[in-house]
């Protein structure tokens, strides 16, 4: 009994824990008022509304707004600091910062520049190693600035915190959009759009160490969405005013979705910029299945870029297309002979870079297991410097959505059967887990869907369900009968209903966090391309359909010949679905089958019917299924 009492105890404490204070209030009319009076463990909850303050989070608190766009924090006509200022607790607490949009934010002056730096958010001024959360937030640049000052977004600076930014919108940010400098804690960067006008001379995310210092904290930046500017990490620094070696040894840039870079800027950099000794940059850094496109053309920069001496980069399952260059790796400084070293360049699709794989070193990378763009490899011209590149892929492993043929097109309803399926696979999987979507206006999930089971006998999340417009699906293999696999193959049926309205739409693949991916016997991950569904089209119109000759009064010879017109359309008509019959006065005889919808037919012979009530009819079904006829008006004879 003591045990239980102690542990109710417990649990009270843990709900009395934590004040709620409110702003604006008679007590706390700004959120700096409710900062100053607020203890560790206390939530600050912020209305709706602008409010032109700067503010300093220097205790172990929430920080709440009522949504970004809501609850703003505006720094107009306000200098001295930056509009939020974050002070890292001691280790086991937490400071968060939420639901906030930060924009025109408070500017320092900056002699080094001789400018100002306008900074949204700042955490600093502490090396305690507690934890700092900046979620949900919108941070607004400044972006018409002067040519001296700098218009930063998040700016993370000498702590050792554990430091979690993700779910945020950065827009209009004329410098480095969120920036780590000097930070030596983890950091986790997820999430996060980076959109709008954004400086192509910057970086939407730039990590750098210098000053001789080395992280061993892991650097996570993962599924974060960007254009014009790329993901950028400086290990060491012999520029401006600061030096020394720098060194990251535990990186991993993984699941980034980088779309449209500017010329002057690559989609993913490592870079070592020290040139005094001879320290790496970067130790067994991670870049992993990130997507690429349309970076660094036409200058000579492109997707992902090794700069200087770092060992053992590890470069796998990542797409990039339509770029100058798809991976490189470079010399820096230019004549030092520092060079990326036992890089590993596996399992990725390069396809339409103007180079693919740029080496500029004597070393010969390992290229093996990429997928060029052909059955054949790599054709002349992808390939410069030395390379290893076969084997390669025949074709990129790939996860895909197939709607059955009868499924493509169906009326409000019917059912729709949809396989997730895989295929091209060139290492052995032992399992898959696929995160998907649909319309729920246009489909509802139905409860006849299935695993298959082979090649993965053991579901992982089951019974399959829909969690509104989301479906989550996983398996793996029976160890006991089954083994790894490279076979194409079936994994899951899916079976919805169509909806009551015409429309057209789509089963799709949705971004998550653990991916969409296959994994090996060893539990590596296998990230392979994903194709959503065919088009599905809902369809409950019936075509139109008018019969103009014979449409009554015509005189026709048995034996003769006689040319039936008409006119059909549908959005969707099957374009050989014509059926023309015609009355004998007892019943609808065929005349043709299977007509092309060419809007006449000839008809030869004509049947001597010595009748004068005899019809022509024309039947027109589309591609849902949906018919419809229209006969002649009147008799002929």
């Amino acid at each position: 009994m003591r045990y239980l009492f102690t542990a109710l105890l417990l649990m009270m404490a843990a709900v009395a824990y934590g004040a709620t204070l409110n702003v604006p209030s008679t007590e706390y009319p700004t959120i700096q008022a409710a900062i100053t009076a607020a203890s560790d463990g206390d939530t600050i909850l912020v209305a709706a509304g602008t409010y032109t303050e700067m503010i300093t989070i220097n205790k172990a608190v929430t920080v709440q707004g009522a949504g970004a766009g809501r609850s703003i924090i505006d720094g107009t006509g306000l200098t001295g600091a930056p509009s939020v200022k974050i002070v890292p607790p001691a280790s086991g607490y937490t400071v968060t910062l939420t639901g906030f949009t930060i924009q025109n934010a408070a500017g320092t002056w900056s002699a080094y520049w001789g400018g100002y730096d306008f900074f949204p958010v700042v955490v600093s001024g502490s090396s305690e190693t507690g934890t700092v959360i900046v979620q949900n937030c919108e941070i607004v640049g400044r972006w018409n600035i002067d040519a001296n000052d700098a218009d930063w977004g998040i700016y993370v600076s000498g702590t050792a915190a554990d430091v979690k930014i993700k779910y945020n919108t950065f827009r209009d940010l004329a410098s480095n959009a969120m920036m780590a400098e000097q930070h030596t804690g983890p950091l986790e960067i997820a999430w996060n759009t980076f959109t709008g006008n954004l400086d192509p001379s910057a970086a939407s995310i730039y990590l750098m160490i210098y000053g001789n210092k080395s992280v061993t904290a892991k650097q996570w930046i993962h599924n974060n969405t960007m254009s014009i500017s790329g993901i950028c990490l400086n290990g060491g620094f012999e520029r401006y005013y600061v030096s020394g070696y720098g060194t990251y040894s535990n990186v991993e840039i993984a699941y980034n979705i980088i779309t449209d870079v500017d010329p002057n800027w690559d989609g993913i950099t490592l870079i070592t910029d020290y040139k005094s000794g001879p320290e790496s940059g970067f130790e067994n850094a991670k870049i992993i299945g990130n997507v690429i496109k349309g970076a660094g053309t036409p200058a000579a920069r492109g997707g992902i870029r090794l700069f200087g001496l770092m060992n053992n980069t590890e470069i796998k399952y990542n797409s990039v297309t339509n770029s100058f260059r798809g991976v490189q790796l470079i010399q820096w400084p230019s004549g030092s002979g520092r060079y990326p070293v036992g890089t590993k360049i596996n399992y990725n699709s390069l396809t339409g870079n103007t180079t693919d794989l740029y080496n500029q070193s004597s070393e010969t990378v390992n290229a093996e297991y990429n997928w060029w763009g052909s059955s054949t490899g790599p054709g002349s011209g992808q390939i410069s410097g030395p390379a290893d590149y076969d084997p390669w892929l025949s074709a990129p492993a790939e996860l895909y959505l197939d709607v059955a043929p009868e499924s493509l097109y169906v009326r409000p309803g019917e059912t729709v059967n949809v396989t997730l399926k895989q295929k091209n696979l060139a290492l052995a999987s032992s399992g898959y887990q696929a995160w998907l979507s649909f319309e729920t206006d246009k489909l509802s999930f139905s409860s006849g869907s299935s695993y298959t089971s082979t090649p993965y006998g053991l579901p992982v999340i089951t019974p399959i369900a829909a969690d509104g417009s989301n479906i989550d699906l996983a398996a793996g293999i029976n160890p006991s009968t089954q083994s790894p696999t490279t076979a194409d193959a079936d994994l899951v049926n899916l079976a919805f209903v169509a909806g009551s309205t015409d429309g057209t739409t789509v089963v799709s693949f949705r971004t998550h966090d653990p991916a969409t991916m296959l994994t090996n016997y060893a539990g590596d991950e296998i990230i392979p391309a994903t194709t959503n569904s065919q088009t599905i089209v809902i369809d409950g119109t019936v075509p139109s359909v008018t019969v103009t000759s014979p449409n009554g009064g015509e005189y026709l010879k048995g034996g003769g010949s006689w040319t039936i017109t008409w006119t059909a359309s549908d959005t969707n008509l099957d374009p050989n679905s014509i059926k023309i019959e015609y009355w004998d006065g007892d019943s609808w005889e065929t005349i043709a089958t299977g007509e092309a919808n060419d809007g006449s037919y000839e008809w030869s012979p004509v049947p001597s019917l010595d009748i004068n009530t005899a019809k022509v009819k024309v039947t027109a079904t589309d591609l849902a299924g949906n018919s419809a006829s229209d006969e002649s008006d009147a008799a002929f004879t």
